[in-house]
């Protein structure tokens, strides 16, 4: 398949697939005020009666939210205080002054230390990476550990112009692009 085949059918699968949501959404909706709890409609081809489908409504599952935490936890504590847990951390802002008077009292082994590098430093050592195509120090040391450049795939999108619904059902009823964006090179003006 050509570039512009695979250009072509992704612009009217686009195409139909945002169509098909808007219609999908606002059917859904339709159904879901027109159908009671448990119904079940079939759908038919006017054309040979062969059955293409149904449509249900089922029943809706509650669903539940906790719209007031406060409340519920002090309900909770007056009746079911065992269902309550209570954890007990450090205020971060304490930190710097618990941790020398826990290692003065030969208590360093409750002290958990932990390495990060710094946001300023990821931010540099990404930009200069980025731009060298390699791993690059915060000194312009080429190739440091611990630190990969990828070079993924691009991206594609799909973007419509202006008004080409038409233009679109034309292509789809000339059979050149089929509705799962097969395309048809075998027609004039269909592949190359």
């Amino acid at each position: 398949m050509s570039q512009k085949d695979i250009a072509l059918a992704m612009v009217v699968l686009k195409h139909l697939m945002d169509v098909a949501s808007k219609s999908q959404t606002s059917l859904r909706q339709h159904a879901s005020d027109e159908l009671d709890v448990s119904d079940r409609v079939s759908a038919k081809s006017p054309v040979d009666g062969t059955l293409l489908g149904t449509i249900t409504k089922s029943k809706p599952k509650p669903k539940v939210v906790v719209s007031n935490r406060f409340a519920l936890i002090v309900w909770l504590e007056d009746n079911y205080p065992d269902r309550v847990v209570v954890t007990k951390t450090v205020n971060p802002a304490n930190l710097a002054e618990l941790v020398p008077q826990l290692e003065a009292l030969g208590l360093g082994d409750y002290v958990d230390t932990e390495y990060e590098v710094s946001s300023y430093t990821l931010a540099e050592i990404t930009k200069l990476s980025e731009k060298a195509g390699r791993p690059v120090g915060p000194g312009g040391e080429l190739d440091i550990p611990g630190v990969r450049v990828d070079f993924p795939d691009g991206t594609v999108s799909v973007r419509l112009e202006p008004d080409v619904h038409h233009a679109i059902v034309d292509v789809i009823k000339s059979g050149h692009v089929a509705l799962d964006g097969t395309v048809r090179p075998e027609l004039p003006g269909g592949g190359e």
